[in-house]
This record gives C-alpha cells, sequence and structure tokens, in this order.
C-alpha cells in the first residue's frame, strides 16, 4: 500500500470533511451521531481551523483523500486522537496507516476515546499500540465510551505540540 501523506485540512476541505462527518457509519460511531448541516459545519471548521489546542488532519495517497484525524491537546496537555476513514476506503488498513502516522509525530500521553460499540475503530487503537486505559465512561447521551492510552518513549521538547 502507498504511504499516506499528512496536510493540514483548510476550508477547501469543507465538503469532504462534510460527507466524512454525514456518513451513516461515521454517525453511527460518534459520540454526536446527529446529522449537521453545511452551515452549521462550516462555522464548526473555521473554528477549528482557527484553534491553537486542535489539528485537523486530512490523510491522502497520491493525491486523493483517504481519511482524516482531529487532535485536540487536553487539560493535562494529553494529546487526544479521533479519526475517520473515507466510506469507500474502510476495509482496506488505511485507517491502522493513518494512525500509526498521525501519533508517530507526537509524543507524550495520546488518548483515543471510543464508543464502546465501534470495534473497528477499537482493533485500529490496538493494532496502533494503545492500550485500554478505562471501560466505565460514559458521553453526554450516555453511551458507553472506553478510554484508550498510547505512551511515546519518545519525549522531545515541542514534539508533543500537533502539527500545524
Amino acid at each position: 500500500m502507498p504511504a499516506i501523506r499528512l496536510r493540514p485540512a483548510n476550508q477547501d476541505d469543507i465538503d469532504l470533511l462534510l460527507r466524512y462527518r454525514n456518513d451513516t457509519q461515521t454517525r453511527a460511531a460518534s459520540r454526536n451521531q446527529e446529522p449537521v448541516d453545511k452551515h452549521e459545519h462550516s462555522q464548526w471548521l473555521s473554528q477549528t481551523l482557527m484553534r491553537k489546542d486542535r489539528r485537523l488532519i486530512i490523510g491522502e495517497i497520491d493525491g486523493l483523500p483517504v481519511g482524516t484525524a482531529r487532535l485536540d491537546i487536553r487539560e493535562d496537555q494529553s494529546i487526544e486522537v479521533s479519526w475517520t476513514v473515507a466510506p469507500e476506503m474502510r476495509g482496506q488498513g488505511i485507517g491502522h496507516q493513518l494512525v500509526k502516522q498521525v501519533v508517530s509525530e507526537l509524543s507524550g500521553k495520546i488518548v483515543a476515546c471510543i464508543r464502546r460499540d465501534n470495534l473497528a475503530s477499537q482493533k485500529i487503537a490496538l493494532a496502533t499500540g494503545f492500550q485500554l486505559a478505562e471501560t466505565g465512561l460514559t458521553s453526554e447521551k450516555n453511551d458507553a465510551i472506553l478510554r484508550y492510552e498510547l505512551h511515546s518513549a519518545e519525549t522531545q521538547p515541542g514534539k508533543n505540540v500537533p502539527p500545524a
């Protein structure tokens, strides 16, 4: 499989990201399962792109988008990572490759909070080296959430900041 190239998301990605966001399987695996309209999504994307504590990344193979990852710096300075694989690319190992590449550029404590019924993302997390850390969490809607953690052995000044 060709390598995934990571690049920062930008406003031109709005239609792509909205398609990923509103995909039926993506919504079923998300903490917020409601569809969003383009106006709401446009506002969210504009705010996201300006935040210093969040990075939105597009993964591409040969110039074609294959997925996205979001990095959020939490209060404890850990980084929460979440991801979506393009619907047409699922089942091909893209998720594992994408997450592995994203976390390889980070250091410190990396966290993934995954719905208990999202088996695909749990498999990706485990294959990438995350370990199950907590099982008793719930979302705002009382959905069961599992927290996975990955502790990078390498810590370099500035490396734990998500790439811009």
